[in-house]
């Protein structure tokens, strides 16, 4: 366990990323789990957002043309249904309430376990 007591800047304190998986410098991902219903506190949600938004496509600041995004990102929120904070959580078991990317969370269409989410994403053909 680590300890950021006394650790703010101002209001801003750290936060935390369960699971980051990168896929040949093309695609990444975040997950961040939560007991099913908990929400993703306004602190987290809007680094997750700013993380995101800072891997997409970008104004050159001198001649004003989009800049390539360095890789294609997004965030999934994953809900887990252990109710004992001790017990360890199976990744594999979660289900995606909330998909974050091109600027929007949108929730899945459909009840997905994470594993084939985050699977779908990482194998999708590029736009």
């Amino acid at each position: 366990m680590i300890l950021f007591d006394g650790f703010r800047f101002g209001s801003i304190t750290p936060t935390d990323v369960d699971a980051v998986v990168e896929y040949h410098g093309e695609r990444i991902v975040l997950i961040e789990f939560k007991h099913a219903g908990a929400p993703v506190d306004r602190g987290q949600r809007v680094a997750l957002e700013r993380w995101i938004d800072a891997m997409g496509p970008r104004r050159c600041p001198d001649c004003n043309r989009t800049i390539a995004a360095p890789m294609i990102a997004c965030c999934m929120v994953a809900d887990h249904f252990i109710k004992n904070p001790a017990a360890p959580v199976r990744a594999i078991e979660a289900t995606v309430r909330n998909i974050y990317r091109d600027r929007s969370w949108r929730p899945p269409e459909r009840r997905t376990p994470l594993f084939d989410a985050v699977g779908d994403f990482l194998l999708a053909e590029k736009k």
